[in-house]
């Protein structure tokens, strides 16, 4: 999702920061306007990597564990990207940093968080594969 915001600060002929420094806006206020490439900037990156991290949490418990559910994975992943959007920008950041949702770009947080649906889908492949190598790695070793 960072990666998504700085390209699309890009595109907007805004600073690549530009976005992370609004969402450290919740720790640091008005100063994160007139900051640079700052620790306003990456208490912004902190925080989207923690909300990000909770919402991949929330959608492992949520998932099936393994293949053969692709597209129930898929739309499990969506909805619980949607969710997060909404629980984030209808009731986290009016109450806790009211600038985010006032100053941010319309739809850029609901296609990153589509994106990071998409990638949430990814999480029981990659758990299947991990437990796979565990054991290719177990069956290799001598006893």
């Amino acid at each position: 999702m960072l990666c998504f915001y700085s390209f699309a600060s890009m595109l907007q002929r805004q600073h690549w920061w530009s976005y992370e420094n609004l969402l450290g806006s919740a720790i640091y206020g008005n100063v994160a306007f007139w900051k640079g490439l700052s620790r306003v900037t990456l208490a912004g990156m902190g925080l989207q990597v923690f909300l990000s991290g909770i919402a991949g949490m929330l959608c492992a418990f949520l998932l099936p564990p393994f293949r053969g559910y692709g597209m129930v994975q898929f739309l499990v992943a969506l909805a619980t990207s949607m969710l997060w959007y909404v629980f984030q920008y209808q009731l986290l950041f009016p109450w806790l940093a009211p600038l985010i949702p006032t100053y941010a770009v319309r739809n850029l947080p609901v296609v990153a968080h589509l994106l990071l649906g998409i990638a949430l889908s990814r999480i029981p492949a990659m758990y299947e594969e991990l437990v796979r190598q565990h054991l290719d790695d177990a069956r290799s070793q001598p006893s």
